[in-house]
């Protein structure tokens, strides 16, 4: 005997519809981001490049503010306090970051990314380490 159950949002995690829907369910972001939007399951990544770490500033804080309205808009959720911003050829700049709510997202050393360590030299050090350690 089956029983039935009403879902308000999203669909059963393990469903064969599942990745389908979520699909459907994240379209949207993919056409309204500047930038790249990488989306694995539960997981977002924004890749933004600019010419100037000014510009850069401008259009990281633009891009994730619209990236977290939309999630918001679609009644999904960003959890800021896992964000993380992970910067490539950029000279250190403590001051260099990207605000959403006012909470400040400031730049890390390094950054896993599913199951991978990634630097800001894009060097394999870190994830060799964590590896061998392991």
């Amino acid at each position: 005997m089956s029983t039935s159950v009403l879902f308000t949002a999203g669909c059963p995690q393990g469903s064969t519809l599942g990745p389908k829907v979520f699909n459907i369910y994240c379209h949207d972001l993919i056409d309204n981001i500047e930038g790249h939007l990488t989306l694995y399951v539960d997981d977002s990544y924004v890749i933004v490049n600019s010419p100037t770490p000014q510009d850069l500033r401008m259009n990281a804080s633009s891009t994730i503010a619209k990236h977290h309205e939309r999630l918001e808009s679609n009644s999904r959720v960003c959890n800021i306090e896992k964000t993380e911003m992970l910067l490539f050829n950029v000279p250190a700049d403590d001051e260099f970051l990207v605000k959403i709510n006012d909470i400040e997202i400031k730049p890390q050393k390094v950054m896993k990314v599913l199951g991978l360590y990634f630097n800001s030299k894009l060097d394999w050090d870190y994830q060799v380490m964590s590896t061998t350690k392991r």
